[in-house]
């Protein structure tokens, strides 16, 4: 029996067990062991403490397991991975603004050129100077 063998199923079965756990700790929902501790803070009970802890467990051992398998050099990979990622998506959504009411209150006049009471969709380069001009 081949015990490092990786197959599909064992993967999704990974995958949905790390889902799990997440949303079970918290989730936006409200039902979560966060949302049901915080509900019930007067009459904390030990079945709440108990779930908590076991969560605390699950939590350690994916985290043990995932300092184990990646190491120093692969988890600062993935932490600058995630981190450029982030500032991808911030700087696309500075890019990419459509006639949007949101971004018109937050970013009128400094960051996106209107004409109008509406955006202009152009290109932004990183030196803070509009590659295009009007549509």
């Amino acid at each position: 029996m081949k015990a490092n063998q990786c197959s599909w199923s064992s993967f999704f079965i990974r995958l949905c067990t790390a889902c799990a756990l997440v949303f079970a700790s918290y989730n936006p929902a409200g039902l979560s062991c966060y949302h049901w501790a915080i509900s019930n803070l007067p009459d904390f009970s030990p079945f709440m403490a108990f779930s908590g802890l076991v969560l605390l467990i699950i939590w350690d051992t994916y985290i043990r397991a995932t300092l184990r398998s990646l190491g120093i050099i692969g988890i600062t990979l993935a932490i600058a991975l995630f981190g450029t990622l982030w500032r991808a998506i911030i700087d696309l959504r500075h890019c990419l603004c459509r006639v949007c009411r949101h971004c018109h209150l937050h970013y009128s006049n400094h960051l996106m050129p209107h004409y109008g009471n509406r955006h202009v969709v152009v290109a932004y380069s990183p030196q803070n100077e509009w590659a295009s001009g009007r549509p």
